[in-house]
């Protein structure tokens, strides 16, 4: 039995945590040049503060990653690809998870599309978590590593449970690899 990849992402609404990333971005690429009828990638991200007054939008954020060389061959076979991916500010999943009716209008640029809790749940069918994949323990305090990798993933889930389509979650970290040990002993269970 054969299995077709772009034929299982057809008409697929996916929703990537972590789409900025090295990972992120390169899962992006992937999806879009091996994957052209996928309908919508949704990207929640949150917005990078550049100055004290001013913040880069998500739009904004993914202007930047559109010009980028690892997207040259996704632009030769459909020069319009950026129309599949939808940034949004993040705090839309996180802050609805307590007020589900929560809604914001993004008119920035070519992309005007009503992001809402409720939009999402009704239309998301994949999930990718690749978000915060640091292993820099040096740089974050533990208050600040639980926040963002235990707190900001139990509030994903809470989202992606009331997601009525959800068919898969795919979830990376490398927070939780064997960091003290220089080989990882596979134990056979016979």
């Amino acid at each position: 039995m054969s299995s077709n990849i772009p034929d299982f992402y057809e008409g697929k609404n996916i929703l990537v945590f972590g789409s900025t990333t090295f990972p992120g971005k390169v899962l992006l690429e992937k999806l879009l040049r091996s994957c052209p009828n996928i309908e919508k990638i949704y990207c929640p991200i949150h917005s990078i503060k550049t100055t004290i007054t001013h913040h880069l939008s998500p739009i904004d954020t993914f202007a930047e990653i559109y010009t980028t060389k690892l997207f040259d061959r996704v632009r030769r076979i459909n020069a319009k690809f950026q129309e599949k991916i939808i940034p949004f500010d993040i705090n839309i999943l996180i802050s609805s998870t307590i007020m589900p009716n929560n809604e914001i209008d993004l008119n920035e640029q070519k992309q005007s599309e009503l992001i809402s809790w409720k939009n999402l749940q009704n239309t998301i069918d994949l999930c990718f978590y690749i978000a915060n994949n640091s292993v820099d323990f040096e740089e974050q305090n533990l208050k600040d590593m639980i926040q963002t990798n235990v707190m900001g993933l139990k509030s994903v889930l809470t989202f992606l449970k009331t997601c009525t389509q959800l068919k898969s979650i795919v979830y990376l970290s490398s927070i939780y690899a064997n960091i003290g040990k220089y080989f990882i002993n596979i134990q056979n269970g016979s």
